[in-house]
């Protein structure tokens, strides 16, 4: 592949010696250019935001609501920058939603590995896009962010959610009782099904399915329990399903029995 002038520079400049802190920033040129074309859903609650960008996001809190926080950020674990983006964007948002939440706002963090200027903004524009999509469906205003240098790609979201005041509304860990059935949203072992995609043993339609459920958001599904009286909810990743129903039995002081033919 034939470079000219500029793109040789910048080859060298990405096998050269890299910057650490906040010279490992990405450069605020390709930034600018990668976002230039999304549009994040507005809130009228968000005071400062993308629309006129400063150090940090001004968001109010309407009366009569608590503020719910979360922070997710993972590894890409696909080739396709745009998936990736949206599972990421997802990911962050199925923490609020477990809450019994409404997803107000989103800060993102991203991590890209150094290369021509080009190709960089064309992972930052495929990646953001996706991840953009989501969290404009959810209405979920992005109001800033953080991008930095680094050996492979990474995305992830600090997303602040609403709900009642007081608390009593928030489905939490602990909220099981004897006699309630557990409920499952979406399929699980997607995390066995990448293992296994990771050394060549799994079969295409099965990686097509899973990230197809990956890229399905869990808004409806919250939305769904509530209106139906659960009294408990969490988010089911990393632990897997016995990882996280301990996490709820325990607090809530109840076994539960698993049927695997149910």
């Amino acid at each position: 592949m034939a470079l000219n002038e500029e793109e040789s520079a910048q080859a060298i400049s990405a096998l050269a010696m890299r910057c650490g802190g906040c010279g490992a920033k990405v450069g605020a040129t390709v930034l600018s250019r990668a976002l230039a074309t999304l549009q994040p859903v507005e809130r009228s609650e968000v005071l400062v935001g993308l629309h006129a960008p400063d150090d940090a996001a001004v968001v109010r809190i309407p009366t009569g609501k608590d503020a719910v926080h979360t922070i997710d950020f993972f590894r890409a674990f696909i080739d396709d920058p745009y998936v990736f983006g949206k599972v990421a964007a997802n990911h962050a948002l199925g923490d609020i939603f477990a809450m019994g939440a409404e997803a107000q706002t989103a800060t993102a963090v991203a991590t890209v590995p150094q290369g021509l200027e080009a190709k960089v903004e064309d992972t930052v524009y495929q990646m953001m896009r996706g991840a953009v999509e989501v969290l404009n469906e959810a209405g979920c205003a992005l109001v800033g962010g953080h991008t930095g240098e680094g050996s492979e790609l990474a995305l992830g979201f600090a997303v602040n959610g609403l709900i009642d005041a007081g608390g009593a509304s928030a489905l939490t860990k602990g909220g099981l009782h004897p006699g309630q059935v557990l409920i499952l949203t979406k399929p699980i072992g997607t995390g066995t099904l990448f293992a296994a995609h990771a050394r060549l043993g799994a079969r295409g339609r099965w990686i097509d399915a899973a990230l197809a459920s990956m890229c399905q958001s869990n808004r409806q599904g919250a939305s769904c329990l509530r209106e139906h009286g659960a009294t408990a909810c969490t988010d089911l990743t990393g632990f897997g399903l016995l990882g996280h129903l301990v996490e709820m039995t325990r607090p809530s002081e109840v076994d539960a029995e698993i049927d695997l033919t149910a």
